[in-house]
C-alpha cells in the first residue's frame, strides 16, 4: 500500500502561482528602473488596477499605462490565447474579465488616455508578432487581419468609456521578456546604469545584487498592500531618493 507521502504531487497550483508572482515582481523592478531613468513616466503602482500601472506623460497630459505580466504558457502565444475564455455564453458579469484583452479593457475605468502593454515569458506566433512593433510602425495589413480575428470574439461585451478591442490593439505593445535569468540580467545592468547616471557611482556586482534584492522585496510588499494607496507604488522622486539612501548604506 503506497503512502500518500510517496505518491507524486497532484496539486501544483501553489508553486506555479508563486512562480508567476515572482516573475511579475522581476518585471516590476524593470519598470522601476524605467521610472528612475526616463522622464516620460513619474509614477508606478503594483497590483492596483493591473499587475503594474504606470503614469506617463505625453504632449496632451497624463496617460495611464496598464501592464499585464504573464509568466506561463504552453508555448508561443497565439490569438486564441487572447479569446479562448470568451467562447460560449456569458454566465455572469464577471465573464467580462475572463480573458487578457477583456481584463485590461474592463479595468481602464478612468478618464485618462489609456494604453496597454503585455509582458510575457514566452514568444508570440506570427499572427501576434505585429503587436511587438510600435503602433505607428506596424504593417496595417497584419493589423487588420488581427482585428478581423479578435474583434468578433468580444462582440458580446462592452467596455468602460466606449473602449473597444480595436482600441486595445491600436494602443498596446507586446514585449517578450524571456526567462527569469534574462530578466535578472537586464535588471542588474539597469540598476548599475541608473545608479551611475544619477549619482556617478560605480557599484560592484555584489552591491548591485543587494539593491536588486531590496527592490524585489519592495515590489512584493507593495503588491500585498491594500491601503493606503500611496504605498502600492512610488513616484520618480521617491525612487531616486530611495536609491540615494540605499547607496549610502552600502559598504
Amino acid at each position: 500500500m503506497a503512502s500518500i507521502f510517496d505518491i507524486p504531487l497532484q496539486e501544483t497550483g501553489g508553486p506555479t502561482a508563486l512562480a508567476a508572482f515572482e516573475y511579475q515582481h522581476r518585471v516590476a523592478v524593470g519598470e522601476l528602473m524605467r521610472l528612475a531613468t526616463s522622464t516620460e513616466c513619474d509614477l508606478i503602482e503594483f497590483d492596483s488596477h493591473d499587475d503594474i500601472l504606470v503614469r506617463t506623460k505625453d504632449a496632451a497630459g497624463f496617460v495611464a499605462e496598464f501592464v499585464q505580466v504573464k509568466a506561463h504558457a504552453s508555448g508561443n502565444w497565439t490569438p486564441s490565447d487572447l479569446y479562448s475564455d470568451e467562447n460560449g455564453p456569458v454566465p455572469s458579469a464577471s465573464k467580462s474579465e475572463s480573458s487578457l484583452v477583456a481584463r485590461q479593457l474592463s479595468r481602464a475605468i478612468g478618464d485618462d488616455d489609456a494604453v496597454f502593454r503585455v509582458v510575457t515569458r514566452f514568444e508570440v506566433n506570427h499572427d501576434l508578432a505585429v503587436l511587438k512593433q510600435p503602433p505607428t510602425a506596424r504593417d496595417q495589413t497584419a493589423v487588420k487581419k488581427l482585428k478581423d480575428n479578435l474583434i468578433p470574439r468580444f462582440a458580446h461585451l462592452t467596455f468602460p468609456k466606449d473602449r473597444t478591442v480595436g482600441d486595445w490593439i491600436d494602443k498596446m505593445c507586446w514585449r517578450v521578456a524571456g526567462p527569469e535569468q534574462a530578466v535578472d540580467d537586464r535588471n542588474l545592468r539597469s540598476i548599475a546604469e541608473a545608479v551611475f547616471a544619477q549619482f556617478a557611482r560605480t557599484l560592484t556586482p555584489a552591491q548591485v545584487r543587494e539593491i536588486y534584492l531590496r527592490l524585489l522585496s519592495h515590489a512584493r510588499q507593495a503588491a500585498l498592500i491594500l491601503e493606503p494607496r500611496d504605498q502600492k507604488g512610488c513616484s520618480r522622486t521617491q525612487l531616486i531618493m530611495w536609491l540615494r539612501e540605499c547607496c549610502a548604506q552600502l559598504p
